[in-house]
């Protein structure tokens, strides 16, 4: 029968779906407990509800003392920055805890929920409950989480040595989708990420492990992942990928390179873009944070394929809307980062979206195979119809009014928003 603290360990592992921070709450409440009777004047107190145990003022102090160290190692990830090492140093912390104690036991039922996670890969429990997984034959730590969007969250995993890493992306049920369609969606986003990132003309060789992994996990049955605003949704399933190191468009417009290498960032964007038609993709969601700058030399990658459409999926005529969409987004890109960049107080819409400003793009990016090709017959054409879609997403941005013109501290309050 367990005792308290490890029921309340117990009971924070089945709400937080988190080793680490089901731990800390159980040896918080412990070590809170502790120090109460310690403010009390008596000598002594018997231990474990059996009464076998008895503990005076210096035993107790001990207890306290170390189970607050083991606090301390659990929430230090700089000097702690591995899994593995907060596990050694908790060992050994263990061993100050008297045998047979509420603490002592908590330790022991933590170390063994880590080893039974740590021994076997666990298909149905995966990301946010899992410290460590086996993919691969290799034991994975978590390293990171990181919210993708506005409804997913994914966690970063690797092994010791860093030569396997893999990114656990948790995809929440929706209420305006029945699970059955979340699931699918998930597994086609991953057969369209798998095509692009082995094909050599969308990401690089040597950027590559060859032991990349791409695998869709069946849901766990009441699992949680944590959404905006503090709130906890259920998860519809979970997918398994590699990591595409780099930073966004939008990180890098604050940067001291943004003069320098935005006229390459920009036509690796168009020209990953064009790429992904010719293969017959259309991604559908090219914002400013979904574009990745992967190296140096300004490389390009797009991510997040979740909403992507594959040619053989739609007609023609569908799929060319489609491919509008994303030149239309690729576009507002140009004209979000510039303004974003030079921290102006206002977006003048009507001289900024101008036609010379379109053709500058049609020429010093090459968009000459939508235009004239395989979208529009002629740039008339293409600026009736992309000044209009530029405009909608630039004032979905910035607003109707809101920044549109000159107002005091727009700066301040306009870098903040996505």
């Amino acid at each position: 029968m367990p005792d308290k603290y490890t029921e309340l360990f117990i009971s924070e592992l089945t709400t937080k779906c988190n080793t680490l921070s089901a731990l800390i709450v159980a040896a918080t409440t412990y070590v809170s407990i502790r120090n109460d009777w310690l403010e009390k004047k008596s000598d002594w107190r018997w231990g474990v509800t059996s009464g076998k145990l008895r503990f005076n003022r210096i035993s107790t102090q001990s207890n306290v003392d170390a189970m607050s160290e083991i606090i301390k190692v659990l929430r230090n990830d700089n000097e702690y920055p591995s899994f593995y090492e907060k596990i050694f140093k908790i060992k050994m912390l263990k061993g100050k805890l008297t045998k047979g104690g509420h603490g002592r036991k908590l330790i022991e039922a933590w170390l063994l929920v880590t080893q039974h996670q740590t021994l076997s890969y666990i298909p149905h429990n995966l990301s946010s409950c899992v410290d460590s997984i086996v993919i691969g034959k290799h034991v994975c730590s978590k390293s990171w989480p990181y919210q993708l969007n506005w409804s997913t969250e994914a966690f970063l995993y690797e092994n010791d040595d860093r030569t396997q890493r893999h990114v656990i992306k948790e995809i929440p049920q929706s209420s305006q989708s029945s699970l059955h369609n979340v699931q699918e969606n998930a597994k086609k986003e991953l057969r369209v990420l798998k095509r692009v990132y082995s094909c050599p003309n969308f990401y690089p060789k040597d950027k590559r492990t060859g032991n990349e992994v791409f695998e869709y996990i069946s849901p766990f049955k009441g699992k949680l992942m944590s959404l905006p605003g503090g709130k906890m949704g259920k998860v519809a399933c979970s997918i398994i990928v590699p990591p595409i190191d780099g930073y966004s468009l939008k990180q890098f417009a604050l940067s001291k390179n943004f003069d320098q290498g935005k006229r390459v960032v920009f036509a690796n964007m168009f020209s990953f873009l064009r790429k992904l038609h010719k293969t017959n993709i259309a991604h559908r969601d090219c914002c400013w944070t979904n574009v990745k700058i992967i190296s140096k030399a300004y490389d390009v990658f797009l991510i997040s394929y979740s909403t992507a459409v594959e040619f053989d999926e739609y007609n023609y005529k569908s799929f060319k809307d489609f491919m509008k969409e994303d030149l239309a987004m690729g576009i507002t890109n140009v004209f979000k980062t510039i303004h974003y960049a030079s921290r102006a107080e206002r977006f003048i819409y009507e001289k900024m979206l101008s036609k010379s400003n379109f053709n500058f793009i049609l020429k010093e990016y090459d968009l000459r195979y939508w235009v004239k090709g395989k979208l529009y017959n002629h740039f008339d054409a293409f600026y009736e119809d992309q000044g209009p879609r530029v405009l909608q997403l630039m004032k979905d941005w910035l607003g109707e009014n809101k920044w549109a013109a000159p107002r005091p501290n727009v700066h301040k309050k306009m870098f903040g928003i996505d």
